[in-house]
């Protein structure tokens, strides 16, 4: 899938998620921020088709002005983590959401 139909592809699925601004726009690859604690490093091939992606996140995502998490909100976050994990699958391999369950 091309970096930009999966970009569309997170907006029409109500994932925020924006490109890291690059130096060179010739650059191959690349950081995706969904946000303050998870992003994803991406590989593009000749055509800009995303061959390759890494997700990096924190499991424990302490929100503004708190020390530390309630279990409900360590629980939501995560459900917003796998949300994004499944998405991404089912966009990048072209599968149902049955399979990517």
């Amino acid at each position: 899938m091309k970096l930009k139909h999966l970009l569309q592809a997170y907006k029409v699925n109500n994932i925020e998620a924006e490109l890291k601004e690059m130096d060179d726009d010739r650059e191959k690859a690349g950081v995706i921020i969904f946000n303050d604690s998870m992003s994803a490093s991406y590989l593009l091939d000749d055509e800009d088709i995303v061959v390759s992606m890494v997700m990096f996140f924190n499991t424990i995502n302490t929100p503004i002005g708190t020390k530390t998490p309630t279990i409900t909100q360590m629980i939501d976050y995560t459900i917003k983590i796998i949300n994004i994990i499944q998405n991404t699958i089912m966009l990048l391999s072209n599968i149902s959401k049955k399979e990517a369950n």
